[in-house]
């Protein structure tokens, strides 16, 4: 295979060959820094990579070939290429902050963000300790269930039929207030009614308010100037030990400015409001379980962003990403379909607690009704 053959293989697929002696850990790696520096660093100059490692991917992916040739034991994901996001903690590389699911909405990949409580925070450079969560970011739902476990230090949990999955549409949150708007509601109903055409059951259901109720549980703006601080006083060589250093040497970005602005002067938790907005996190999560046991659904779906993805430099509106991280629920994008302009949008599942499995049978069902994924031109 060249080098595109492996970008678009599945994990299942790269870690057959490297079994069966078809390649060596090291032919991977060198695709996948040749395709780098076709996309990254020429070509479309797509900037995409802060740090790219060579010299170490080399060196590891030539030990795991030694290791494999002598039949040692060998470890789920050895010798597979993976990119690591810039909000994770790795030594000598810069790091900023981030998401998953959004991401994966505007990148056409499967996204998933496990339950709360269910993966390590070590390393992820924090945005609120309660809410925040690593995930895996994948082509393919199988190779997110892989990442999954190796996360969660869990064996491989099976994907569970789906044939009897009950889906909730929360149509209000379907917003077609706009033409580019109704573009990206009418992806998500689509890969809803295809979902039904396998299948799948879905019907249209109403939470009241349920928006402001997980905007009133957010506890971002209480925990991320204590998180933040925290973190920076770990940090070797640091330039910097709190938010308020960044505020007065102004390193923040520009756009972020007067988001820092607000965290840093924000009530922390220590405070009777950051108690509240807990409580209300923990009332708003046995509500929505309970709304789901009564309605008789295994899931919720959604548009993971209401809007296209905005341009470079501009602030994205329209996030529905919310819920999951203020309830502590499990949740996935769906690639489900492109906006006139031809980028990506998604739709979001949502489970009960530790129901991830249901979250990869609706998405491997998705997989095999979707449009087969095609190269992008030029790419």
């Amino acid at each position: 295979m060249d080098s595109n053959e492996f970008a678009i293989a599945s994990a299942d697929t790269l870690l057959d060959g490297l079994a069966h002696g078809r390649w060596r850990a090291v032919d991977l790696i060198d695709a996948s820094l040749a395709r780098i520096d076709a996309l990254d660093q020429r070509g479309p100059k797509l900037r995409a990579m802060t740090t790219v490692a060579s010299d170490e991917a080399r060196a590891a992916a030539a030990e795991s070939d030694v290791r494999r040739a002598r039949g040692k034991e060998i470890r789920p994901l050895e010798g597979i290429p993976v990119l690591v996001k810039d909000n994770m903690d790795v030594a000598g590389w810069p790091t900023t902050a981030g998401s998953v699911r959004i991401p994966a909405a505007f990148n056409h990949l499967y996204g998933l963000r496990a339950t709360r409580g269910t993966m390590p925070l070590d390393g992820i450079v924090p945005l609120s300790p309660t809410q925040d969560m690593p995930g895996p970011l994948a082509r393919y739902p199988a190779d997110v269930e892989r990442v999954h476990a190796v996360l969660s230090d869990q064996a491989p949990v099976p994907a569970e039929s789906a044939t009897t999955l009950y889906i909730g549409c929360l149509d209000s949150w379907f917003d077609a207030q706009t033409f580019e708007a109704m573009v990206v509601a009418e992806n998500a109903w689509n890969a809803l009614a295809q979902l039904a055409h396998a299948g799948l059951t879905s019907r249209s259901v109403a939470f009241d308010d349920l928006r402001g109720e997980a905007e009133a549980a957010n506890v971002i703006a209480y925990e991320f100037n204590e998180a933040l601080t925290a973190h920076l006083t770990t940090r070797p060589g640091r330039r910097v030990d709190s938010l308020q250093d960044i505020l007065e040497q102004d390193l923040q970005h520009p756009q972020l400015t007067d988001v820092f602005r607000d965290r840093a002067a924000h009530a922390g938790t220590d405070s009777l409001a950051y108690a509240d907005t807990c409580n209300a996190q923990a009332r708003l999560r046995e509500q929505l379980v309970a709304y789901m046991n009564e309605q008789g659904l295994d899931l919720l779906a959604y548009p993971t962003v209401r809007y296209p993805a905005t341009r470079l430099g501009g602030t994205q509106a329209g996030s529905n990403a919310l819920l999951a991280p203020v309830t502590g629920l499990p949740a996935i994008n769906l690639p489900v379909g492109f906006d006139l302009s031809g980028a990506p949008t998604g739709l979001e599942l949502l489970a009960r607690p530790n129901a991830e499995s249901l979250l990869f049978a609706a998405a491997r069902v998705w997989q095999t009704v979707a449009k087969p994924w095609t190269m992008p031109v030029g790419l």
